[in-house]
């Protein structure tokens, strides 16, 4: 849809480029003393398809301007959201653009033209038409969308060479959103201009990630592809941009599915969903070694239909008998519909989950009996699942914004077992075996119950609790039986947590879950720590290259021998420690030069994180505790 931005202001190749002659801070100043910002944000709104009821003062269109430079100037991210049109548009100066849904339109600006270093700065004296080549833009989004403001910003990207001119128009009820934007790189600069792009079939899927074939793709942008979800092969840090020196914010486990909307510009790092679950500025490697692309996650579809529906009646999904997933695949064009139906019983659960390549199909479901409207089109999820109220037929259908969309559509109905019954009063012990300082146990649990253990220990030893789950969902509290202290609680995020045992007593654990039942595997340890051995050679001093946030360091030790390195790091940054060994139970331990002792190295993985309470020397010690060794060791600082 958007290739008219390319037709229809690129026939005339000269253009002018005028200077930005009013400061931010004055226009600002000048549009907010004009208005009364009381107009409420628009909720997501759709591009009008009909004239507005209602033409707008012209000071709620400045109220609403004047909100969106102020959000952007701030990147205030959750704000601008909301004022996006659904979807978005975005366009380049003498190339195409895209249709994207607000969280993925976000995520791209905020790696390229939002970059942290871009300083914008709007223009009101700018001769807009002038600079398009006697293009009005205001006239250039199509009849179908009602344009009511255009706004030059300069100072975009990580250069601050780029320009766009942001659209404001009118939804139906007249109320002002943000539809689009026309983006120059470089400026709006006259030039030779390419001809026009010839549509081309759908791609073929494949097995790997593949960005648009060009050579000036910006390094930080979202671009499509085939692929939808990916497995994590190893533990992976996610990170706010692709490479290694965006910084880390949050981690996928060994195991775990993950959904991917993009690549990179050269398809070495997947665009993937938040941790959080949210759609953004979230980014894992894609080394073979680390992720691969693979089917959906969830039951495998036990049944496929291929047809549209005719007119007027939509297709029946059926079941195979004993299946409880069925699976349709199809292509819809807008503005046409296709639909499906399916019977359902009062108390089942009902999953619908949609996919196509470029993320534009959507669904909608309703009750045929009831009429209740269980999911609208304009809601952006691609995933639901809820419980039936009412045995009846449910109609589903599917829609695009972006021309000709081929999609799969995956409908699961079951029947959920009843709840387990309460957990008994008494929590479940736990016991080491002869000799042993260590123990797990595998559970099941599901809010709002939780699963409760107990242990004895001794004053001065160190405990050490770490719970694995699928998507980090279960959590831990610790809490002594005796003296009713607690020693973490369900609201602290971390998964792993050693401390040093105030007295001798037993320690409650509490496994709880915030979003559904989940099954976990709970380890606990509990050491007698003893004085650190003298180091066995003198101490290595880490320096990182300049600008750089991390180090790698090679060596080797004998049997029983140990490496202490140091690094200087101020307090507040987070210190990540990776140790890669060839022999087992080659073992990690971090102290501070203040005698503080951050991990033993008995205690927990051959990975640490924290973060650094005081600004000093910090030694990290490698003991070749189980045999003769070649290691590599990893140290990032934040």
């Amino acid at each position: 849809m958007l290739r008219f931005l390319a037709q229809r202001i690129m026939p005339r190749a000269r253009v002018h480029r005028l200077g930005m002659t009013t400061l931010l801070a004055g226009l600002l100043l000048a549009v907010l003393a004009a208005c009364t910002i009381t107009i409420p944000l628009p909720s997501a709104p759709a591009p009008a398809t009909t004239p507005p009821t209602a033409t707008p003062a012209t000071n709620a269109v400045d109220d609403f301007v004047a909100r969106l430079m102020l959000a952007l100037i701030e990147r205030q991210y959750d704000t601008l959201q909301p004022m996006m049109g659904n979807p978005f548009a975005i366009g380049y100066w003498r190339s195409e653009g895209a249709e994207l849904p607000p969280g993925v339109a976000i995520a791209q600006l905020r790696t390229t033209l939002l970059a942290p270093s871009a300083a914008l700065a709007f223009d009101t004296t700018t001769d807009l038409t002038a600079l398009l080549d006697g293009v009005d833009p205001l006239a250039m989004w199509g009849p179908d969308v009602h344009a009511a403001k255009a706004i030059y910003v300069t100072g975009l990207g990580p250069e601050r060479n780029d320009a766009a001119i942001l659209m404001v128009a009118l939804d139906p009820s007249g109320a002002p959103y943000w539809h689009g934007m026309l983006a120059a790189p470089g400026g709006f600069e006259p030039g030779e201009l390419p001809p026009p792009a010839t549509p081309t079939g759908s791609a073929t899927p494949t097995a790997t990630a593949q960005p648009p074939p060009t050579a000036t793709l910006p390094a930080t942008g979202i671009y499509p592809t085939e692929v939808r979800y990916i497995r994590v092969l190893q533990n992976v840090n996610v990170r706010n941009g692709p490479g290694t020196q965006f910084s880390r914010i949050g981690r996928y486990e060994t195991g775990q599915v993950v959904d991917v909307f993009g690549v990179n510009n050269n398809g070495t790092w997947w665009n993937v969903r938040c941790p959080n679950g949210s759609v953004g500025n979230c980014w894992v490697t894609a080394e073979r070694d680390t992720t691969l692309p693979t089917t959906p996650p969830g039951p495998t579809p036990t049944h496929t239909a291929t047809a549209l529906p005719p007119p007027g009646e939509p297709i029946r999904i059926q079941f195979p008998p004993g299946g409880v997933s069925a699976s349709v695949r199809g292509s819809v064009q807008f503005p046409t519909q296709a639909q499906y139906v399916l019977r359902a019983l009062e108390n089942q659960e009902m999953t619908v989950e949609i996919f196509s390549p470029t993320g534009l199909a959507n669904f909608a479901i309703q009750g045929v009996s009831d009429r209740r409207v269980y999911k609208r089109l304009d809601d952006e999820t691609r995933s639901v699942i809820f419980r039936l109220t009412l045995t009846q037929d449910y109609l589903i259908t599917v829609a695009t914004r972006g021309g000709l969309t081929n999609y799969e559509l995956r409908v699961t109905v079951i029947t959920p077992a009843p709840p387990p019954p309460p957990p008994p009063d008494e929590p479940i012990r736990i016991q080491f075996p002869p000799g042993g300082t260590s123990a797990s146990a595998n559970g099941l649990v599901r809010p709002p119950q939780q699963v409760r253990y107990v242990l004895r220990a001794l004053a001065g030893q160190e405990m050490a609790v770490q719970i694995a789950s699928p998507g980090s969902l279960a959590n831990f509290a610790i809490t002594g039986v005796s003296d009713g202290q607690p020693y973490k609680r369900l609201v602290n995020e971390d998964r792993f947590f050693s401390f040093v045992l105030p007295m001798t007593q037993d320690y409650l654990i509490t496994v709880a879950s915030a979003a559904g039942a989940v099954d976990f595997n709970l380890s606990v340890s509990v050491v007698t720590p003893g004085p650190p051995p003298p180091p066995d050679n003198p101490p290595i001093r880490i320096n990182f290259a300049p600008g750089g946030t991390s180090a790698t360091v090679d060596g080797g030790l004998v049997a029983g021998e140990r490496q202490d390195y140091l690094l200087g790091a101020a307090a507040g940054q987070e210190m990540t420690v990776e140790l890669y060994a060839d022999a087992p139970n080659t073992l990690l331990a971090v102290s501070g030069a203040d005698g503080t002792v951050f991990k033993r190295g008995a205690v927990g993985g051959p990975t640490f994180s924290f973060t650094l309470p005081a600004t000093q020397d910090y030694r990290i010690s490698v003991i070749a505790e189980g045999g003769a060794t070649n290691y590599t060791l990893v140290v990032s600082i934040y």
